[in-house]
Protein backbone atom coordinates (compact mmCIF):
# COMPACT_ATOMS: atom_id res chain seq x y z
CA UNK A 1 0.00 0.00 0.00
CA UNK A 2 1.06 3.27 -0.55
CA UNK A 3 2.21 5.92 1.58
CA UNK A 4 0.85 9.60 1.65
CA UNK A 5 3.09 12.02 2.49
CA UNK A 6 1.59 15.98 2.11
CA UNK A 7 4.26 18.47 1.59
CA UNK A 8 2.59 21.49 2.06
CA UNK A 9 -0.95 22.84 2.00
CA UNK A 10 -1.17 21.51 -2.07
CA UNK A 11 1.24 19.12 -2.72
CA UNK A 12 1.28 15.28 -1.70
CA UNK A 13 3.81 12.75 -2.03
CA UNK A 14 2.68 9.05 -2.68
CA UNK A 15 5.31 7.13 -1.78
CA UNK A 16 5.52 3.51 -4.08
CA UNK A 17 8.11 1.36 -2.15
CA UNK A 18 11.53 2.49 -4.28
CA UNK A 19 9.55 5.31 -6.01
CA UNK A 20 6.98 8.44 -5.72
CA UNK A 21 4.91 10.47 -7.73
CA UNK A 22 3.55 13.85 -6.50
CA UNK A 23 0.08 15.17 -6.65
CA UNK A 24 -0.23 19.05 -7.00
CA UNK A 25 -3.30 21.11 -6.35
CA UNK A 26 -3.82 24.45 -7.99
CA UNK A 27 -7.35 26.66 -7.46
CA UNK A 28 -8.71 25.34 -10.63
CA UNK A 29 -7.17 21.94 -11.58
CA UNK A 30 -4.83 19.07 -9.86
CA UNK A 31 -1.95 17.64 -11.90
CA UNK A 32 -0.57 14.17 -10.51
CA UNK A 33 3.09 13.64 -11.80
CA UNK A 34 3.71 10.05 -12.85
CA UNK A 35 1.71 7.18 -11.43
CA UNK A 36 4.24 4.29 -9.88
CA UNK A 37 5.21 0.90 -10.21
CA UNK A 38 2.72 -0.59 -8.30
CA UNK A 39 -0.17 1.67 -7.86
CA UNK A 40 -2.69 1.01 -10.39
CA UNK A 41 -5.01 2.80 -7.82
CA UNK A 42 -2.93 5.32 -8.64
CA UNK A 43 -5.85 8.20 -9.60
CA UNK A 44 -7.88 6.86 -6.90
CA UNK A 45 -5.73 7.92 -4.59
CA UNK A 46 -5.52 11.57 -5.65
CA UNK A 47 -9.02 11.36 -6.15
CA UNK A 48 -9.09 10.66 -2.19
CA UNK A 49 -7.39 13.59 -1.71
CA UNK A 50 -8.47 16.40 -3.82
CA UNK A 51 -12.24 16.64 -5.41
CA UNK A 52 -10.14 19.38 -7.75
CA UNK A 53 -10.86 17.91 -11.63
CA UNK A 54 -7.39 15.60 -11.74
CA UNK A 55 -5.00 15.07 -15.29
CA UNK A 56 -1.82 13.38 -15.39
CA UNK A 57 1.43 14.06 -16.80
CA UNK A 58 4.75 11.35 -17.14
CA UNK A 59 8.32 12.68 -16.58
CA UNK A 60 9.00 9.69 -18.53
CA UNK A 61 7.37 6.29 -19.50
CA UNK A 62 9.59 3.86 -17.69
CA UNK A 63 7.54 0.73 -16.37
CA UNK A 64 7.80 2.48 -12.50
CA UNK A 65 6.49 5.20 -13.81
CA UNK A 66 3.17 4.44 -15.41
CA UNK A 67 1.38 1.89 -13.43
CA UNK A 68 -1.80 3.57 -13.03
CA UNK A 69 -2.02 5.20 -16.10
CA UNK A 70 -4.89 3.24 -17.46
CA UNK A 71 -7.15 4.61 -15.40
CA UNK A 72 -6.57 7.92 -17.24
CA UNK A 73 -7.92 9.03 -20.90
CA UNK A 74 -5.94 12.16 -21.85
CA UNK A 75 -2.03 11.79 -20.59
CA UNK A 76 0.44 15.03 -20.82
CA UNK A 77 4.44 14.01 -21.99
CA UNK A 78 6.83 14.12 -24.24
CA UNK A 79 5.81 12.85 -27.85
CA UNK A 80 9.36 11.40 -27.72
CA UNK A 81 8.16 8.85 -24.58
CA UNK A 82 5.20 7.85 -26.67
CA UNK A 83 6.75 4.49 -28.60
CA UNK A 84 7.79 3.49 -25.39
CA UNK A 85 4.96 3.74 -23.70
CA UNK A 86 2.76 1.96 -26.36
CA UNK A 87 5.07 -0.75 -26.61
CA UNK A 88 4.27 -1.56 -23.10
CA UNK A 89 0.62 -1.53 -23.58
CA UNK A 90 0.30 2.13 -22.54
CA UNK A 91 -3.32 3.50 -23.04
CA UNK A 92 -4.72 6.81 -23.46
CA UNK A 93 -4.73 9.65 -26.03
CA UNK A 94 -1.01 11.32 -25.70
CA UNK A 95 -1.17 15.40 -24.94
CA UNK A 96 2.28 16.55 -26.22
CA UNK A 97 4.02 18.98 -24.08
CA UNK A 98 7.54 20.42 -25.02
CA UNK A 99 10.50 22.74 -23.59
CA UNK A 100 8.56 26.03 -22.49
CA UNK A 101 5.11 24.76 -22.39
CA UNK A 102 3.14 25.92 -19.34
CA UNK A 103 0.13 24.31 -17.65
CA UNK A 104 -1.82 26.13 -15.27
CA UNK A 105 -3.50 24.89 -12.50
CA UNK A 106 -4.78 27.97 -10.85
CA UNK A 107 -2.43 30.25 -9.22
CA UNK A 108 0.24 27.36 -10.02
CA UNK A 109 2.59 27.29 -13.00
CA UNK A 110 4.44 24.74 -14.14
CA UNK A 111 6.77 24.94 -16.68
CA UNK A 112 8.04 21.91 -18.86
CA UNK A 113 11.76 21.77 -19.54
CA UNK A 114 13.37 19.30 -21.86
CA UNK A 115 15.87 16.92 -20.47
CA UNK A 116 16.61 14.35 -22.67
CA UNK A 117 19.31 11.85 -21.64
CA UNK A 118 17.77 9.24 -18.91
CA UNK A 119 14.74 8.48 -21.92
CA UNK A 120 14.38 10.50 -25.17
CA UNK A 121 11.81 12.17 -24.01
CA UNK A 122 12.43 12.83 -20.19
CA UNK A 123 11.50 16.27 -18.68
CA UNK A 124 11.72 18.22 -16.05
CA UNK A 125 8.65 20.13 -14.64
CA UNK A 126 9.06 23.97 -13.05
CA UNK A 127 6.68 24.43 -10.31
CA UNK A 128 7.03 28.57 -10.42
CA UNK A 129 4.82 29.34 -7.50
CA UNK A 130 6.10 26.64 -5.23
CA UNK A 131 9.80 26.91 -6.38
CA UNK A 132 10.59 23.38 -7.15
CA UNK A 133 11.83 21.52 -9.74
CA UNK A 134 10.09 17.73 -10.04
CA UNK A 135 13.02 15.54 -11.64
CA UNK A 136 11.55 12.42 -12.70
CA UNK A 137 14.79 10.11 -12.39
CA UNK A 138 17.08 12.42 -13.77
CA UNK A 139 18.05 14.03 -10.71
CA UNK A 140 18.25 12.28 -7.85
CA UNK A 141 21.14 10.83 -5.21
CA UNK A 142 20.20 7.40 -5.51
CA UNK A 143 21.57 4.96 -8.93
CA UNK A 144 20.39 6.82 -12.22
CA UNK A 145 19.71 3.91 -14.89
CA UNK A 146 21.84 4.85 -17.91
CA UNK A 147 22.52 1.70 -19.52
CA UNK A 148 20.06 0.46 -22.71
CA UNK A 149 18.85 1.29 -25.83
CA UNK A 150 17.40 4.55 -24.55
CA UNK A 151 19.66 6.43 -22.47
CA UNK A 152 22.15 8.38 -23.69
CA UNK A 153 24.97 10.15 -21.76
CA UNK A 154 25.66 13.17 -24.44
CA UNK A 155 22.76 14.15 -23.73
CA UNK A 156 22.15 13.65 -20.13
CA UNK A 157 25.37 16.08 -19.54
CA UNK A 158 23.68 18.43 -22.08
CA UNK A 159 20.35 18.30 -19.82
CA UNK A 160 22.07 19.11 -16.31
CA UNK A 161 23.78 21.81 -18.29
CA UNK A 162 20.69 23.28 -19.65
CA UNK A 163 18.94 22.81 -15.71
CA UNK A 164 21.87 25.21 -14.85
CA UNK A 165 19.99 27.95 -16.50
CA UNK A 166 17.53 27.76 -14.44
CA UNK A 167 19.65 28.16 -11.61
CA UNK A 168 17.91 30.77 -8.92
CA UNK A 169 14.54 29.63 -10.01
CA UNK A 170 13.49 26.70 -7.53
CA UNK A 171 14.67 25.49 -3.92
CA UNK A 172 14.60 22.23 -3.78
CA UNK A 173 14.33 19.61 -5.99
CA UNK A 174 11.93 17.01 -5.98
CA UNK A 175 13.07 13.37 -7.61
CA UNK A 176 11.03 10.00 -7.99
CA UNK A 177 13.63 8.45 -6.47
CA UNK A 178 16.18 8.55 -3.56
CA UNK A 179 15.98 11.23 -0.85
CA UNK A 180 13.14 14.08 -1.22
CA UNK A 181 13.99 16.66 -1.47
CA UNK A 182 17.80 17.20 -2.68
CA UNK A 183 19.42 20.33 -3.25
CA UNK A 184 19.54 22.62 -6.58
CA UNK A 185 23.53 22.16 -6.44
CA UNK A 186 23.44 18.32 -7.13
CA UNK A 187 22.38 19.02 -11.04
CA UNK A 188 26.04 20.68 -10.97
CA UNK A 189 27.68 17.80 -9.81
CA UNK A 190 25.81 15.29 -11.46
CA UNK A 191 26.83 16.85 -15.18
CA UNK A 192 30.58 16.46 -14.01
CA UNK A 193 30.10 13.00 -12.64
CA UNK A 194 28.72 12.10 -16.18
CA UNK A 195 31.37 13.89 -18.21
CA UNK A 196 34.24 12.09 -15.47
CA UNK A 197 32.55 8.88 -16.59
CA UNK A 198 32.38 9.94 -20.50
CA UNK A 199 36.07 10.91 -20.31
CA UNK A 200 37.25 7.77 -18.96
CA UNK A 201 38.23 9.16 -15.52
CA UNK A 202 36.16 7.42 -13.47
CA UNK A 203 36.18 3.76 -12.93
CA UNK A 204 33.31 1.63 -12.30
CA UNK A 205 32.25 -1.76 -10.45
CA UNK A 206 30.01 -4.75 -12.04
CA UNK A 207 27.08 -5.59 -10.76
CA UNK A 208 23.74 -7.17 -11.40
CA UNK A 209 20.37 -5.11 -11.82
CA UNK A 210 17.08 -6.81 -12.85
CA UNK A 211 19.35 -9.91 -14.89
CA UNK A 212 21.45 -7.00 -16.66
CA UNK A 213 25.15 -7.24 -15.87
CA UNK A 214 26.26 -3.20 -16.00
CA UNK A 215 28.71 -1.12 -14.63
CA UNK A 216 27.94 1.01 -11.53
CA UNK A 217 29.91 4.27 -11.09
CA UNK A 218 29.94 5.63 -7.33
CA UNK A 219 29.93 9.38 -6.06
CA UNK A 220 29.27 10.28 -2.84
CA UNK A 221 26.39 12.32 -4.44
CA UNK A 222 24.51 9.46 -6.34
CA UNK A 223 25.24 6.48 -8.25
CA UNK A 224 25.08 5.74 -12.40
CA UNK A 225 24.56 2.20 -13.56
CA UNK A 226 26.19 2.25 -17.37
CA UNK A 227 26.87 -0.55 -20.05
CA UNK A 228 29.43 -2.53 -19.03
CA UNK A 229 32.87 -1.71 -19.38
CA UNK A 230 35.98 -3.53 -19.71
CA UNK A 231 39.45 -2.10 -18.23
CA UNK A 232 42.57 -3.06 -17.99
CA UNK A 233 43.24 -5.80 -15.49
CA UNK A 234 45.70 -4.13 -12.79
CA UNK A 235 47.89 -4.86 -9.83
CA UNK A 236 47.84 -2.53 -7.10
CA UNK A 237 50.14 -3.31 -4.13
CA UNK A 238 50.11 -0.93 -1.13
CA UNK A 239 52.84 -0.67 2.14
CA UNK A 240 52.46 0.80 5.05
CA UNK A 241 55.61 2.84 5.64
CA UNK A 242 58.03 1.08 8.37
CA UNK A 243 58.94 2.00 12.06
CA UNK A 244 59.06 5.82 12.56
CA UNK A 245 60.23 7.46 15.19
CA UNK A 246 57.12 8.60 16.40
CA UNK A 247 56.51 5.27 17.06
CA UNK A 248 58.85 4.96 19.95
CA UNK A 249 58.76 8.45 21.24
CA UNK A 250 55.16 8.87 22.21
CA UNK A 251 54.42 11.37 19.61
CA UNK A 252 51.65 11.37 17.12
CA UNK A 253 52.59 10.72 13.47
CA UNK A 254 49.69 12.41 11.42
CA UNK A 255 51.43 15.16 9.45
CA UNK A 256 54.31 15.06 11.89
CA UNK A 257 57.84 14.84 9.47
CA UNK A 258 59.31 11.76 11.44
CA UNK A 259 62.19 9.43 10.01
CA UNK A 260 62.17 6.22 9.91
CA UNK A 261 64.46 4.39 12.87
CA UNK A 262 67.08 2.13 12.57
CA UNK A 263 65.26 -0.54 13.21
CA UNK A 264 62.30 0.97 10.39
CA UNK A 265 65.07 1.10 7.69
CA UNK A 266 65.82 -2.52 8.49
CA UNK A 267 62.23 -3.52 7.86
CA UNK A 268 62.05 -1.41 4.44
CA UNK A 269 64.67 -3.17 3.39
CA UNK A 270 63.27 -6.67 4.44
CA UNK A 271 59.76 -5.50 2.23
CA UNK A 272 61.74 -4.65 -0.29
CA UNK A 273 63.34 -7.95 -0.64
CA UNK A 274 59.96 -9.51 -0.40
CA UNK A 275 58.52 -7.66 -2.98
CA UNK A 276 61.40 -8.35 -5.38
CA UNK A 277 60.64 -12.08 -4.49
CA UNK A 278 56.49 -11.59 -5.31
CA UNK A 279 58.10 -9.74 -8.83
CA UNK A 280 57.67 -6.36 -8.08
CA UNK A 281 60.27 -4.67 -10.34
CA UNK A 282 60.16 -3.54 -14.02
CA UNK A 283 56.59 -2.54 -15.12
CA UNK A 284 55.55 -1.15 -11.97
CA UNK A 285 54.88 2.25 -10.98
CA UNK A 286 55.31 3.48 -7.41
CA UNK A 287 53.47 6.37 -5.79
CA UNK A 288 55.01 7.19 -2.46
CA UNK A 289 53.69 9.64 0.36
CA UNK A 290 56.34 13.06 0.48
CA UNK A 291 56.62 12.53 4.35
CA UNK A 292 60.11 11.29 5.55
CA UNK A 293 58.76 8.03 7.21
CA UNK A 294 56.74 7.11 4.21
CA UNK A 295 59.54 8.44 1.56
CA UNK A 296 62.49 6.93 3.25
CA UNK A 297 60.78 3.45 2.83
CA UNK A 298 59.79 3.92 -0.66
CA UNK A 299 63.76 4.74 -1.29
CA UNK A 300 65.06 1.48 0.69
CA UNK A 301 62.26 -0.42 -1.57
CA UNK A 302 63.59 1.47 -4.38
CA UNK A 303 67.15 0.29 -3.64
CA UNK A 304 66.05 -3.17 -4.29
CA UNK A 305 63.66 -3.16 -6.85
CA UNK A 306 65.03 -0.71 -9.44
CA UNK A 307 61.89 1.45 -9.09
CA UNK A 308 61.52 5.12 -9.13
CA UNK A 309 59.26 6.83 -6.44
CA UNK A 310 57.21 9.58 -7.77
CA UNK A 311 56.47 12.06 -4.57
CA UNK A 312 52.39 12.01 -4.36
CA UNK A 313 52.19 14.57 -1.52
CA UNK A 314 48.14 13.63 -1.77
CA UNK A 315 48.60 10.58 -0.13
CA UNK A 316 49.76 11.88 3.27
CA UNK A 317 48.31 10.26 6.08
CA UNK A 318 45.61 11.97 7.61
CA UNK A 319 46.10 15.82 8.62
CA UNK A 320 45.36 16.09 12.65
CA UNK A 321 46.12 20.11 12.49
CA UNK A 322 47.13 21.18 15.41
CA UNK A 323 47.71 17.53 16.53
CA UNK A 324 50.37 17.44 14.17
CA UNK A 325 53.71 15.65 15.47
CA UNK A 326 52.23 16.42 19.20
CA UNK A 327 52.97 13.93 22.24
CA UNK A 328 50.05 11.78 22.47
CA UNK A 329 49.27 12.99 26.14
CA UNK A 330 48.95 16.59 24.99
CA UNK A 331 46.98 15.63 21.88
CA UNK A 332 44.70 13.83 24.02
CA UNK A 333 44.37 16.46 26.77
CA UNK A 334 43.51 18.98 23.73
CA UNK A 335 41.74 17.21 21.25
CA UNK A 336 38.08 18.49 20.44
CA UNK A 337 35.25 15.84 22.46
CA UNK A 338 34.96 12.61 20.77
CA UNK A 339 31.49 11.02 20.13
CA UNK A 340 31.06 7.76 21.49
CA UNK A 341 30.16 6.52 17.89
CA UNK A 342 32.33 6.90 15.27
CA UNK A 343 31.21 10.13 13.22
CA UNK A 344 32.98 10.79 9.90
CA UNK A 345 32.65 14.28 10.37
CA UNK A 346 34.36 14.44 14.19
CA UNK A 347 37.85 16.43 13.60
CA UNK A 348 39.87 16.23 16.73
CA UNK A 349 40.98 19.78 16.01
CA UNK A 350 39.59 22.58 14.10
CA UNK A 351 42.33 23.02 11.62
CA UNK A 352 42.34 18.81 11.39
CA UNK A 353 40.70 16.38 8.72
CA UNK A 354 37.76 14.62 9.29
CA UNK A 355 37.13 11.10 7.52
CA UNK A 356 35.23 12.95 4.85
CA UNK A 357 38.18 15.26 4.34
CA UNK A 358 40.43 12.48 3.37
CA UNK A 359 38.37 10.63 1.65
CA UNK A 360 37.73 13.73 -0.59
CA UNK A 361 41.60 14.17 -0.80
CA UNK A 362 41.97 10.61 -1.93
CA UNK A 363 39.59 9.62 -3.86
CA UNK A 364 40.49 11.61 -6.77
CA UNK A 365 43.68 9.72 -7.18
CA UNK A 366 42.36 6.43 -6.47
CA UNK A 367 40.00 7.26 -10.10
CA UNK A 368 43.10 8.69 -11.94
CA UNK A 369 45.46 5.43 -10.55
CA UNK A 370 42.49 2.69 -12.04
CA UNK A 371 41.72 4.78 -14.84
CA UNK A 372 44.93 5.55 -15.91
CA UNK A 373 47.03 3.23 -18.85
CA UNK A 374 49.42 1.48 -15.19
CA UNK A 375 48.65 -1.80 -15.01
CA UNK A 376 50.88 -2.28 -12.07
CA UNK A 377 50.99 0.00 -9.12
CA UNK A 378 52.89 0.00 -6.16
CA UNK A 379 51.76 2.79 -3.13
CA UNK A 380 53.82 3.51 -0.02
CA UNK A 381 51.90 5.66 2.39
CA UNK A 382 50.29 5.44 5.75
CA UNK A 383 48.02 3.28 7.94
CA UNK A 384 44.59 5.51 8.12
CA UNK A 385 45.19 6.85 4.39
CA UNK A 386 45.70 3.23 3.33
CA UNK A 387 42.81 1.65 4.68
CA UNK A 388 40.98 4.27 2.77
CA UNK A 389 42.15 3.69 -0.40
CA UNK A 390 41.74 -0.19 0.81
CA UNK A 391 37.92 0.55 1.32
CA UNK A 392 37.35 2.43 -2.00
CA UNK A 393 39.22 -0.57 -4.19
CA UNK A 394 36.30 -2.90 -2.14
CA UNK A 395 33.34 -0.60 -3.47
CA UNK A 396 33.01 0.89 0.13
CA UNK A 397 31.48 4.52 0.99
CA UNK A 398 33.05 6.53 3.58
CA UNK A 399 30.14 5.70 5.77
CA UNK A 400 30.61 1.79 5.29
CA UNK A 401 34.46 2.42 6.25
CA UNK A 402 33.49 4.18 9.73
CA UNK A 403 31.70 1.24 10.79
CA UNK A 404 34.59 -1.21 9.38
CA UNK A 405 38.10 -0.42 8.13
CA UNK A 406 41.24 -2.50 7.10
CA UNK A 407 44.06 -1.97 10.00
CA UNK A 408 47.19 -2.60 9.61
CA UNK A 409 51.04 -2.39 11.08
CA UNK A 410 54.12 -1.06 10.31
CA UNK A 411 55.58 -2.27 6.99
CA UNK A 412 52.24 -4.27 6.28
CA UNK A 413 51.91 -4.99 2.63
CA UNK A 414 48.48 -5.45 0.86
CA UNK A 415 47.85 -6.68 -2.65
CA UNK A 416 44.87 -6.26 -4.92
CA UNK A 417 44.12 -7.93 -8.40
CA UNK A 418 41.71 -6.34 -10.61
CA UNK A 419 40.05 -7.95 -13.65
CA UNK A 420 38.89 -6.92 -16.75
CA UNK A 421 35.37 -6.57 -15.34
CA UNK A 422 36.81 -3.86 -12.63
CA UNK A 423 36.02 -6.88 -10.25
CA UNK A 424 38.61 -6.63 -7.22
CA UNK A 425 40.10 -9.60 -5.19
CA UNK A 426 42.34 -8.82 -2.45
CA UNK A 427 44.70 -11.58 -2.78
CA UNK A 428 46.36 -10.39 0.97
CA UNK A 429 45.42 -7.65 3.18
CA UNK A 430 48.05 -5.92 5.57
CA UNK A 431 49.93 -9.18 5.16
CA UNK A 432 53.24 -8.87 7.58
CA UNK A 433 55.64 -11.75 6.23
CA UNK A 434 58.48 -9.05 5.52
CA UNK A 435 58.87 -8.37 9.15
Amino acid sequence: MADIIQLNEKTWSIEDGGVRFFLLCGTKRAMLVDTGMTTADARAIAEGITKLPLSLINTHTDRDHTAGNGAFDEIYMSPKEEPQYRSQGGTGTILPVKEGDVIDLGERTLRIIDIPGHTPGSIAILDETYRVLISGDSVQDGRIFMFGVRRNPNDFIASMKHLKEYDGLYDEVYPMHGTLPVGPELVGKLMDGAQQILDGRVKGMPVTIFGNEVTLYRFDYAGFLCEPKKYKPKTVIMVQHTQSVHHTNGHAGAWGDWDLTELGHEQARAVGRYLAAEGVGEGYVMYASDLKRAWQTAEEIAAITGLTPISTPVIREVNAGAGNGKPYTWYEANKNPQPVRHVIDYKPFEDAECDRDLWNRLYPFYQEILSSEEEKILLVSHGTALSFLQAMLMGMTVEDRANSCFKGKAGSISRFEIDEWGRVTAKYVNREAAL
